[in-house]
């Protein structure tokens, strides 16, 4: 019902309906655990998850909101006073949000507190935001993405240039989650064949574990290259007891 925003949670996928007002739950594969999580909404556009918290921008009320991946209110009210919320991104602390029928970008805790509402200025009707590491990536119906750092200044406003958009409001970005590794449960732990832990991602991506002895950003080495399947893969390192000290991370290849 004129979907919009797109969030992906684990095995999960969260899809913003913008004339039905709600929040659709469906696992990757399109099947559908709850095609109204949430419902209610004003027209919601945006849509980000940290955590075990669904965030969702309320375009006509001006408002974001925040549920549970399991659809319960939070507060539908976090953020208020804004002009035309669209677009939304999240990093380990902070939201962002592009107001489209304003010129801005604001910076808000995740627990809604107002950092700044002029971040990015001067960006006719922003819309699509997303970020990866210390990079925000804008999308406007001026046809362009634009790069910017988490601090507000511009990189590049023309990184991409004369991308086509068919109707004024149906602009998004998604930067695909990485690969996470699982530290609850029994897996993560020492094992009679060496320590290990599971890892958890999109199906058919590509996961890298790099490992290292000091943390030194030069010393870290591949040890596996692995393709996700439907479900979590279980990563055994019998070599750890060589090691006094070993360090170990995921990222997406």
């Amino acid at each position: 019902n004129h979907p919009e925003g797109i969030a992906i949670n684990g095995t999960n996928l969260y899809v913003a309906n913008y004339s039905s007002g709600t929040i659709g739950k469906y696992n990757l594969d399109g099947t559908v655990v709850n095609a109204s999580l949430i419902a209610g909404l004003c027209n919601p556009d945006g849509i980000a998850i940290s955590g075990t918290n669904v965030y969702v921008s309320n375009v006509s009320c001006g408002t974001i909101g925040k549920y549970t991946i399991n659809g319960a209110v939070v507060n539908a009210a976090l953020i208020t006073g804004l002009q035309g919320p669209a677009g939304i991104a999240i990093t380990s602390t902070n939201l962002y949000v592009a107001d489209s029928r304003g010129t801005t970008v604001g910076e808000y805790t995740l627990n809604g507190t107002l950092i700044t509402s002029n971040l990015i200025s001067g960006v006719i009707s922003p819309n699509g935001i997303a970020i990866n590491g210390n990079i925000l990536y804008l999308l406007s119906p001026s046809s362009t993405v634009a790069e910017y750092s988490l601090n507000g200044t511009a990189i590049n406003p023309s990184l991409i240039s004369q991308t086509t958009n068919t109707a004024f409001w149906d602009l998004g970005i998604l930067v695909m989650p990485p690969p996470v590794v699982q530290y609850s449960g029994s897996s993560f732990d020492v094992h009679t064949n060496g320590f290990g832990f599971t890892i958890s991602g999109l199906s058919n991506q590509a996961v890298v574990i790099e490992v290292c002895t000091n943390l030194s950003p030069s010393a870290w080495v591949p040890l596996q290259t692995n393709t996700l399947g439907a479900g979590p893969f279980y990563y055994g390192d019998t070599a750890w007891t060589n090691y006094s000290s070993r360090f170990y991370r995921v990222r997406a290849k």
